[in-house]
């Protein structure tokens, strides 16, 4: 299991959202073990609800996303996050809505 699955989700958040520091409503969940759906290899998927602004700069509303991580480090974005984190539950993760 990624011991420091947060920072990681931080860090990749300040290159893949078009706007890190408008991050608001961030939710988290604890890694999951799941099969990893490129390789067919065991990982551990972390979910992440964020509601961020957009090229437009409006807000989007809460998008889900899955983080797979193998050996320690996200090594992709899951295509379907909901198959692994529907009914998971989910804590507030205020680290992300105060990315500088």
């Amino acid at each position: 299991m990624p011991l420091d699955y947060k920072a990681q989700i931080i860090a990749n958040a300040k290159s893949n959202y078009f706007d890190p520091y408008s991050i608001r409503s961030a939710e988290i969940s604890k890694p999951v073990p799941a099969k990893n759906e490129l390789y067919g290899k065991y990982a551990w998927v972390v979910c992440v609800k964020a509601n961020a602004k957009n090229r437009f700069g409006a807000y989007v509303g809460q998008q889900l996303d899955g983080y797979v991580f193998q050996n320690g480090k996200i090594t992709q974005k899951s295509g379907h996050p909901e198959t692994y984190c529907d009914g998971k539950p989910f804590e507030a993760f205020p680290e992300l809505e105060s990315i500088k």
